[in-house]
């Protein structure tokens, strides 16, 4: 595959400028982060007097349903759509050329496989390795998070911020640096985010939509996945599982386990954890964290996943057993390569 041309924000603003109608397309198994950046450059790029659309097959997880009281968000994709409540739909017009922006995603595999899209145009994107799939691309991997770059464009291109981008962008953000902790957050993530506030993001809200709608049974099923967890080389390397089975006597969604990855750096010896979930499908999705020392990057790569050094993921089409002998596997060699306490 041809590597795209790569942007500077500058040139990236010039690029959204030259066209008129976008579509802003989260990742594969989409979190707060890709579908806040989505949802912000759709509102930034109406602002600008654009057409604009969000569009995943997927349904929006729980914790980020909100998003779509700020913009609507297309489930399926026609060139027959209206753009708007006030427009008709284009039966007996040409369609328009709609370009997408694919936001969040260094893989194109990690676009959803039903999605039935033109070629990508544009990709922003804050992950190692990025495969350049896009036509353009504008990556910066020193970005906490996708969210921020898109409120840096919005500025770039002279939008006022309002409530709705502010909010967005915020949730994007506050997800992907953890709460604004993660090792990439520095002064101008502060800065940035202060000046989403300004707009009208509220803190407050925006926590609550994103840490604290969990059901009862979600305590449940993170407690019992708690209560089994495993741990090796002398307690460096950690990991968890969630079952469908541990799922339904719970009565959880699995959509609500992520925070378990919360819990598990507070154990002060760990170095690499992990949290395997067995899918409907029965596919493992794999979320793995590191201090800093071991590349978890490099652990998921190997396996079609990827992410950042600290922050990764993957999914393999194996039994839940098999994927965690797998993956624990490289995990060990990877830390029998870094002596404790290095």
């Amino acid at each position: 595959m041809t590597k795209g041309q790569r942007l500077t924000l500058a040139e990236t603003a010039d690029a959204i400028r030259r066209k008129d109608h976008l579509i802003a397309v989260p990742h594969v198994d989409p979190d707060p982060d890709t579908l806040g950046s989505a949802v912000g450059l759709a509102l930034i790029a109406q602002k600008l007097g654009k057409e604009a659309r969000v569009y995943t097959p997927e349904a929006v997880p729980f914790d980020s349903r909100f998003l779509e009281g700020l913009f609507p968000i297309d489930h399926e994709w026609s060139d027959t759509l209206r753009v708007s409540d006030h427009e008709p739909p284009y039966h007996d017009l040409s369609p328009p050329t709609w370009h997408p922006v694919v936001l969040d995603c260094g893989d194109p595999r990690r676009i959803h496989p039903a999605a039935k899209l033109p070629p990508i145009w544009l990709n922003i994107d804050h992950h190692l390795d990025n495969a350049g799939f896009a036509e353009l691309i504008w990556v910066d991997t020193s970005a906490a998070s996708t969210a921020e770059m898109v409120a840096r464009l919005g500025f770039e291109l002279g939008v006022e911020m309002d409530e709705a981008i502010a909010t967005a962008l915020y949730a994007g953000m506050l997800y992907d640096t953890r709460g604004f902790v993660i090792d990439k957050t520095n002064s101008e993530t502060y800065r940035l985010a202060a000046r989403l506030v300004d707009a009208g993001a509220n803190p407050a809200r925006i926590n609550r939509y994103l840490n604290e709608q969990l059901s009862a049974g979600a305590l449940r099923v993170m407690g019992m996945a708690l209560g089994h967890l495993q741990e090796d080389l002398d307690g460096r390397l950690v990991w968890a599982t969630i079952t469908q089975a541990m799922l339904a006597a719970c009565g959880a969604r699995i959509e609500e386990t992520d925070l378990i990855l919360s819990e598990l750096p507070k154990i002060g010896k760990a170095e690499v954890w992990f949290l395997f979930k067995e899918l409907p499908d029965g596919a493992i999705k794999i979320s793995i964290r590191s201090r800093g020392k071991v590349n978890a990057h490099a652990i998921a790569r190997a396996f079609g996943g990827g992410g950042h050094r600290r922050v990764s993921g993957a999914r393999l089409e194996l039994p839940l057993s098999a994927a965690v002998e797998l993956m624990l596997t490289a995990a060990r060699t990877a830390m029998q390569l870094q002596p404790a306490g290095a």
